[in-house]
């Protein structure tokens, strides 16, 4: 086993790569996304006569229901996380203390 500061820092590490990496494609797919949104507002409609979207390459409905699909998922992780919280709580006030008793010389 090594020591456990320099595990620490070589995860940090590790994680870093991707993320690093990651950032600069993100990038570069908003612009492509942006670029083909552009190249569609100048296209001629298709042979099924379908109207394009506005400007911009959305409607109002996608964008409503990214927005909302974005709010549930944080409020459905804020509550696995609060139901998380009152477990790990329960355990830490009713089995922690019948597994490690409390040292001697403390008050328990």
């Amino acid at each position: 086993m090594g020591d456990p500061a320099r595990l620490v820092v070589v995860a940090a590490r590790t994680v870093a790569g991707p993320v690093t990496l990651a950032i600069p494609a993100f990038a570069l797919f908003l612009i492509l996304e942006w670029v083909a949104a552009r190249a569609l507002e100048r296209a001629e409609p298709g042979t099924d006569g379908r109207v394009r979207p506005p400007r911009g390459g959305y409607e109002m409905r996608d964008a409503r229901a990214s927005l909302s699909m974005g709010l549930i998922s944080i409020v459905t992780s804020a509550g696995w996380k609060i139901l998380a919280l009152v477990g790990y709580s329960a355990l830490w006030v009713y089995v922690a203390p019948c597994i490690c008793p409390p040292m001697p010389g403390t008050r328990g």
